[in-house]
């Protein structure tokens, strides 16, 4: 019987173009190089909005001394990581409406690159290229040409799951995982929402494996500290702006987030998002049962399950917290769920990766992303 493993799928000549990791590399080259360029094109075209001019003036101050005073007097609720990293794009010479965008632009990169690696551990590398134009035909690309932190931070998310995902196979993993979680929290201080998600996903596989993986407990400890280091400054922002913020948190702005992100009616967004949890719960109780039986080695693990899981309920898990710290919420601070619903939307349709109608799939994607591709670059 075939398994999920790509080298054991029969050799017709469209499902050795889904499985060739020759093609596939020269397919994620292409789409990353052609995104690249175009956002590239598309930020030094559009002009900064309000939030992106709090970026461009907040980041302007020297020396660094005076934008700490400014964060902690409350003048914008970003963390002081995020804009040392844009303090650096700033360097490169060129026009500000591109460096300002440049870390943004390289955080989606990183998301790109981030959901294919992690769907290629265990899925046909026709799986991990659907993952990658999910994202480019979502609404998240958006804010790849945004001078916000939110692309950026998907971005270290999305390689820190794939960090998480391979720890066991190289030492210098669990530093990494400290460092792009770390990064994670230095972009957003909502993050610190994220590293539970990791810390859930590692309890699951340490009561399944018995054991305790002490570096990657101690990288989700470490990666909370620009939290706990800005906390005064946050407690600050809150008595100021959070009562008083224009987006309140409730149950209604966590459903028409994901009405935002998946572009239907909130109903309909609701339900599809239920069933989709339902789905990865049936799957996850499914492979419990079976854990001591022989099982398909390609496929996502409960641990891994788990945190795709988590992914896909953080802006729910944010309207909670904003809503018991009585702060303000949007739907653009959980734009990391974006990585719940393409990991989770391959990973569901899992068994269609060892049929040749893959290879349609991915020929309807390619065609869509080249028109959608095809209109940014004559529309600013």
């Amino acid at each position: 019987m075939p398994t999920l493993s790509g080298g054991n799928l029969p050799r017709t000549q469209e499902s050795w173009q889904t499985t060739s990791p020759r093609f596939a590399s020269a397919l994620l080259v292409t789409v990353l190089i052609w995104e690249f360029s175009i956002l590239f094109l598309q930020a030094s075209n559009r002009l900064f909005w309000y939030d992106e001019l709090l970026t461009f003036h907040i980041s302007n101050l020297h020396p660094f001394s005076l934008l700490w005073r400014a964060l902690q007097a409350g003048v914008d609720g970003m963390p002081p990581g995020y804009y040392v990293l844009v303090q650096l794009a700033r360097l490169l010479p060129g026009d500000p409406h591109v460096t300002l965008r440049l870390p943004s632009i390289l955080g989606y990169i990183l998301s790109l690159l981030g959901v294919y690696w992690f769907a290629r551990k265990r899925l046909p590398v026709s799986a991990g290229l659907t993952a990658v134009f999910l994202i480019t035909l979502s609404p998240f690309r958006e804010y790849a040409v945004e001078a916000r932190s939110y692309a950026l931070l998907v971005g270290f998310l999305a390689i820190s799951a794939v960090l998480w995902q391979r720890i066991n196979e190289k030492r210098f993993m669990t530093p990494l995982l400290a460092l792009f979680l770390t990064l994670a929290v230095s972009s957003h201080h909502l993050a610190v929402v994220a590293i539970s998600s990791f810390g859930i996903a590692e309890l699951v596989w340490t009561l399944l494996s018995r054991r305790i993986r002490w570096g990657v407990w101690a990288a989700c400890l470490l990666a909370t500290c620009p939290f706990v280091m800005s906390l005064p400054s946050l407690l600050h922002y809150r008595a100021i702006f959070g009562k008083n913020f224009w987006a309140r948190p409730g149950l209604s702005m966590a459903i028409s987030t994901y009405e935002s992100y998946l572009g239907i009616a909130s109903i309909w967004a609701f339900v599809l998002i239920l069933c989709f949890g339902l789905l990865v719960g049936d799957s996850l109780l499914r492979m419990m049962r079976q854990l001591r039986e022989e099982t398909c080695e390609r496929e996502f693990d409960p641990p891994e399950i788990i945190l795709v899981s988590n992914f896909l309920i953080y802006p729910v898990l944010l309207v909670v917290l904003t809503k018991l710290l009585d702060s303000g919420y949007t739907p653009r601070y959980g734009w990391p769920a974006i990585l719940g619903l393409v990991l989770g939307s391959v990973y569901l349709v899992r068994t269609i990766w060892l049929k040749s109608s893959s290879f349609y799939l991915l020929v309807a994607l390619l065609i869509a992303f080249a028109v959608q591709g095809g209109m940014n670059r004559v529309v600013p």
